[in-house]
């Protein structure tokens, strides 16, 4: 038997001298054109551990023979191919490039496959060969099979020849010193050496020629800029993204810094961190606009679970030891805070939601995250102070105050934003009668409560009754006090009930509107900060009634924790 072909060029060799027949290849499958189920094919050559590389040869007949295919028909099936690859091989990486190539005037395409330390699957299920037998894995053939492998191979920790700029690894070094990290004293390839970076891709990534693109626009969206910078750890550097900072600032004239500190240090880190790096070295690209700046990398298919999951801890990169190197030098937050500290710097500095976007691109998926950098939103503001006052600074303040900026999207939409590390807050917040939203729960839709809609509406903490309205409020609090609360009512109860804010101008308006109702003989006066209704008819119907019993009852623990099934099960539906 020949020696199976480990390169690309000792398989155009093997198909120009008619020796790549499969019974004298173990790695090596022959296919006319190529259909989808081929890719059990492609898991069953993956998960050939012990080949260097396995390919899928699409374009010849299983005596090898080159069938004439021209160049329209090889566009098709790589197109076809990169298609199906991206929906149904897991992990990814184990695709390492589709090439098509022209052999004698004919064309054929070649899918080169390597295992990448883990078990290869074709959508659901795993694939073996042996000769020309293939089946369907058996969980315990994957569990040996996985028992055998390293695990899913880091690309960032593999070697890789390069040369590094010394001022980006001086930076990196100090900061490490900074952070309180006892370094060897030497040349910057010495400290390298000494944090065992020297060699790896990770390095190169960071310091060598891994290249990205910074693309300015003008106010119209016109691209007015594209340059290519070196080295990514560029990106993470203090005075770069202080570049940045500067450049939004002259465009709008700004006087405050646009994007929030914190939130443009963790998109900067996070992109750095999670590209995926197999292809085109992860194609970072910063696109700036006066008023929003995006960040886009490639990325993995299961990146795409995280997309605008800003409550979630959850968290996976490819990329472990860039990560650990990143973590050393403190660019990235604990695991899976980073998502959550982006979304919530945005919001405490007024800032519209940060959002992110993924398309297909080739094998891989493009991530962008869009950071806006507008002028603070002194109504946002305003808001975000009365929910801490009643939450806190506390994850549901947070979540509330996402669900008031969210409240156009339906609630089955949000629920995919937030993952169980969050979800009892969340219930709390949609289910909290007294907070700054209402759950319509018929329509699965968010209502904003009075007071938010008036500093939304008109920027004011409240806005006073039209006379029809205060009529109305007027006759619903008389039934209601006479019927639950003795005919008694206070500012603050008043506040509660009509679902105004704390704040002064709500405190005064309250006081104002029940001295009016005083003086017009509606309520007496008690004593100070206290009054009531004279008893009256009654005219609050059953239904209403048991909903506000259920409003004014108080908790306590023990009852809340034995609601927590039937709030989860709000979140369910």
């Amino acid at each position: 038997m020949n020696q199976s072909p480990n390169t690309l060029s000792d398989v155009l060799a093997a198909i120009r001298n008619s020796v790549i027949e499969e019974h004298l290849n173990a790695n090596v499958e022959l296919k006319s054109n190529w259909k989808e189920d081929y890719g059990h094919k492609a898991s069953a050559l993956a998960n050939k551990y012990h080949q260097p590389r396995s390919w899928l040869i699409v374009g010849v007949d299983d005596s090898g023979c080159l069938l004439g295919r021209d160049q329209n028909w090889a566009r098709q099936q790589e197109q076809c191919i990169s298609q199906h690859i991206n929906e149904k091989l897991d992990p990814a990486q184990a695709c390492v490039a589709v090439h098509t190539l022209e052999i004698d005037g004919a064309y054929v395409v070649i899918i080169e496959l390597k295992n990448p330390g883990d078990v290869v699957y074709w959508g659901a299920n795993a694939y073996s060969a042996s000769g020309t037998t293939l089946h369907k894995m058996e969980p315990e053939e994957i569990l040996e099979l996985r028992l055998k492998l390293p695990g899913l191979s880091d690309l960032t920790k593999q070697p890789l020849k390069d040369s590094y700029q010394e001022n980006l690894v001086n930076i990196f070094v100090n900061r490490l010193s900074d952070k309180g990290h006892m370094l060897e004293q030497g040349a910057p390839d010495e400290v390298l050496r000494f944090l065992h970076l020297y060699g790896t891709r990770a390095a190169s990534i960071l310091f060598g020629g891994t290249r990205f693109r910074v693309v300015r626009y003008d106010t119209y969206d016109n691209p007015i800029s594209n340059d290519t910078l070196v080295g990514l750890y560029t990106l993470l550097t203090d005075s770069y993204q202080n570049e940045v900072q500067e450049w939004t600032k002259q465009q709008t004239g700004a006087l405050i810094t646009p994007y929030p500190t914190r939130a443009l240090q963790e998109a900067f880190a996070n992109a750095v961190a999670h590209a995926a790096y197999f292809e085109n070295n992860g194609d970072i690209i910063l696109e700036l606009h006066p008023e929003r700046l995006c960040i886009s990398n490639l990325c993995i298919r299961e990146s795409m679970y995280f997309a605008n999951r800003w409550f979630s801890r959850a968290h996976r990169t490819v990329n472990a030891f860039l990560m650990e190197t990143l973590r050393l030098g403190k660019h990235v937050d604990e695991l899976g805070r980073g998502k959550n500290l982006i979304f919530a710097e945005s919001i405490r500095h007024g800032k519209r939601p940060p959002e992110v976007h993924t398309h297909q691109a080739g094998r891989y998926f493009r991530w962008g995250l869009t950071l806006h950098g507008n002028a603070s939103d002194v109504r946002q503001l305003r808001i975000f102070s009365g929910i801490n006052k009643q939450y806190g600074d506390t994850p549901k303040a947070l979540i509330a105050q996402a669900l008031i900026l969210w409240s156009s999207k339906p609630v089955k939409e949000i629920r995919n934003y937030i993952d169980g590390n969050f979800a009892d807050e969340f219930v709390q917040v949609l289910t909290d009668l007294r907070g700054p939203i209402y759950y319509y729960q018929k329509e699965d839709r968010i209502v904003p409560q009075r007071w938010v809609k008036d500093m939304l509406s008109e920027g004011k903490d409240v806005k006073q009754f039209s006379p029809s309205e205060e009529e109305r409020e007027l006759a619903f609090l008389r039934d209601f006090c006479g019927e639950f609360e003795n005919g008694y009512i206070s500012p603050k109860f008043f506040r509660d009930m009509e679902h105004l804010s704390d704040t002064p101008s709500a405190k005064s308006y309250s006081s104002r509107i029940l001295k009016k109702w005083k003086e017009a003989g509606h309520i007496k006066k008690v004593r100070s900060g206290l009054y009531r209704f004279p008893p009256g008819h009654m005219t609050i119907p059953s239904e209403l009634s048991e909903f506000l019993q259920k409003m004014l009852s108080s908790k306590s623990s023990e009852e809340e924790a034995e609601s927590t099934g039937k709030q989860e099960d709000i979140v369910e539906r």
